[in-house]
């Protein structure tokens, strides 16, 4: 097509061949005339559509010739012939006047007065319980916030803090104890490069050496202690090696390509709480099962331990020595320090938090604030109480199933009816906040890349085919031999979670499955967790963003033993894990992580998953609010080193 911008460039040009001829014509004098007018009685708007029509049809530029014939046959019979500058100006004249590019007005900002972050304070959050096993590592909220406080969050990566909910940029990751990394041509060999500033709170130096030390611990384990309930997270099984080499650098040798090592190692809750100095001493001396709590609870980061009372709050303080600063070149953290407050009952936290006694309510299942205390708390501070939600992964939202010993439950058929006929939108009603629609999100959030886009259209995951799925359910069950049911046992983790256990048993009943509830304490669960000594249980319920190391609690029991999301031994779980982890972004990992999405959730059904939106409650005068809002796995923020008071 013939653009105006194409006929204007075009036609300067001829007009610039007409000038040179009108200048060629007068040869008496070689000074330029003056610019001739337009002669009356002619319409330049009929010219320009002639030299146009003319344009537009020809295969080659028009000559200065061929416009001025255009030219002549358009204008009326004249006493005197044109002039060649008359020619020119009525040509001129025909020209289009040119968009002209104009640099977008920048917007004025409106006048925000800014608010700087403010040093000083203590300030003082709900916590729910004390923390677990001696304070070893944990994704857990139990131990979270606290932990983070002390040993930072991240180890040599970590998720930016600035990092965004779209689901494109959840591969993101910035430095932490390392300043740089790089991987070689294949991503098997991943090489950082540790900061020279890091010490941990006894003011020991952090190391090369002394990383490698915390890695090996955490993958392989040390002498008679094996590996961390964590190692799944750092990248077992895909770390082969970890090297110390000069210059203050660690190099990660990998048994496979994994081309997002660096972003899956940067899970927040991957902290730094295994001082090797004090951790292995006291192995080598002969205490095998040595936790945090027994050398002090050394970490590094920006806050350190301070006093512990058990059941009742654990302080921690600001640490001097703290390697981070902020963008003004001031040491972090801002707080002086932090008090947790430890609760063992929702109700407490509410009254609590009322009172002003914390300022910040309990994160986690079973301390989630029910329907209609947003109301509440909203009549009594107004604008001075922030309403988030958090979405959890962990706690009660899921059950799990011993698909390994024979029975009702290694029957995938049994699982697969009672996928059918869970109620989803029940859950959220009855556990949650009553507030969205089910199911929200399968493995992955609705509507990324990684996600199924049909997927509420599976068996039992829409709530418009509730009636045709119990149907279908129950020739499953006669299918599979159990026309009338069975008895099961439903292990609960605490009483906080029985609510969630007797929900998790109406589902059952549906099916004429007798499901008793067995309540035991943390130590237990974990206990029969690594043991596969359980039928049924409550379990994470795995969500997370980027497909990779994070959901390496799905393999199976061989190489996983305790993770707490699915009991399996299925070589295709293993394998399609293995291939997503080798996968870099792109159409080639969304296909995988769909059939992998598809594969656990809906065709073998290794576990319940559930949408686990919980509200939680802060004042607001705390800042920076993405501090406190947990909004999934990989985005939680806990150590506070940004945290300050606004008043």
């Amino acid at each position: 097509m013939f653009t105006a911008q194409m006929r204007y460039l075009k036609l300067a040009m001829v007009v610039a061949v007409l000038s040179l001829v009108a200048v060629g014509c007068s040869s008496a004098d070689p000074t330029p005339a003056p610019a001739a007018a337009v002669p009356a009685g002619v319409d330049v708007g009929t010219v320009s559509k002639l030299i146009d029509d003319a344009m537009s049809k020809a295969t080659k530029p028009l000559t200065a010739a061929e416009i001025e014939a255009i030219v002549k046959a358009a204008v009326p019979a004249q006493k005197d012939p044109l002039t060649s500058k008359e020619i020119e100006a009525i040509v001129n004249a025909s020209l289009p006047t040119p968009t002209p590019v104009v640099a977008a007005p920048k917007p004025t900002a409106t006048a925000v007065p800014v608010v700087q972050p403010k040093f000083g304070g203590i300030a003082t959050f709900g916590q729910r319980r004390d923390p677990r096993r001696g304070w070893v590592l944990s994704g857990s909220l139990t131990e979270t916030p606290v932990l983070q406080a002390i040993g930072g969050s991240g180890n040599m990566v970590g998720i930016c803090r600035s990092t965004p909910t779209s689901i494109a940029e959840q591969w993101t990751h910035c430095p932490r104890l390392a300043t740089s990394w790089e991987a070689n041509s294949d991503f098997t060999q991943w090489t950082f490069q540790l900061r020279d500033d890091v010490v941990w709170h006894d003011g020991v130096p952090l190391t090369a050496e002394a990383m490698k030390q915390v890695m090996d611990f955490i993958l392989f384990g040390y002498k008679e202690r094996g590996k961390d309930r964590t190692a799944s997270q750092w990248g077992h099984p895909f770390v082969g090696s970890v090297e110390a080499l000069d210059g203050n650098k660690v190099r990660v040798n990998l048994t496979q390509s994994v081309p997002a090592y660096a972003s899956l190692l940067a899970l927040d809750a991957n902290t730094m709480i295994y001082p090797p100095h004090k951790i292995l001493a006291e192995i080598d001396a002969g205490n095998t099962k040595v936790a945090p709590i027994d050398v002090g609870v050394i970490g590094v980061g920006p806050f350190k331990l301070d006093e512990y009372i058990k059941r009742t709050k654990i302080s921690v303080r600001k640490f001097g020595a703290y390697w981070q600063k902020d963008e003004a070149e001031r040491r972090l953290p801002y707080l002086d320090g932090i008090d947790f407050a430890l609760f063992y009952d929702r109700d407490a936290v509410m009254a609590a938090f009322r009172a002003g006694q914390i300022e910040m309510t309990v994160r986690g299942t079973g301390f989630q604030l029910l329907i209609g205390v947003e109301a509440i708390l909203k009549k009594q501070f107004g604008d001075e109480v922030v309403v988030f939600l958090g979405d959890s992964s962990g706690g009660d939202g899921g059950m799990i199933f011993n698909t390994i010993d024979k029975g009702p439950w290694s029957d995938v058929r049994v699982r697969q009816a009672l996928t059918m006929v869970y109620d989803r939108q029940a859950w959220i009603n009855v556990r949650t906040t009553g507030k969205g629609k089910a199911p929200f999100r399968a493995l992955f959030p609705k509507g990324s890349d990684y996600n199924n886009a049909d997927f509420e259209t599976w068996p039992g995951w829409n709530q418009a085919t509730k009636a045709a799925d119990l149907a279908a359910a129950k020739k499953l069950m006669a299918d599979a031999g159990y026309p009338t049911g069975f008895s099961t046992t439903y292990t609960a983790r605490g009483a906080e979670r029985v609510p969630a256990a007797e929900f998790h048993v109406d589902q059952m009943a549906k099916l004429g499955i007798k499901a008793a509830i067995d309540v035991v304490d943390q130590t237990t669960y974990d206990d029969r967790l690594c043991s596969k000594s359980f039928q049924v249980t409550d379990g994470v319920s795995p969500k997370t963003r980027v497909p990779g190391l994070d959901l390496n609690i799905l393999m199976s029991f061989d190489v996983n033993p305790c993770g707490g999301a699915a009991k399996h031994q299925d070589a295709n779980v293993d394998a399609q894990l293995k291939a997503l982890a080798g996968e870099a972004p792109g159409p080639g990992l969304n296909k995988l992580a769909q059939a992998f999405e598809k594969y656990v959730l809906s065709e073998q059904v290794l576990f319940i998953s559930n949408v686990n939106y919980k509200e939680y409650f802060h004042r607001s005068y705390l800042k920076p609010h993405h501090n406190f809002q947990t909004v999934s796995r990989t985005q939680i923020y806990h150590d506070c080193a940004f945290c300050w008071i606004d008043k």
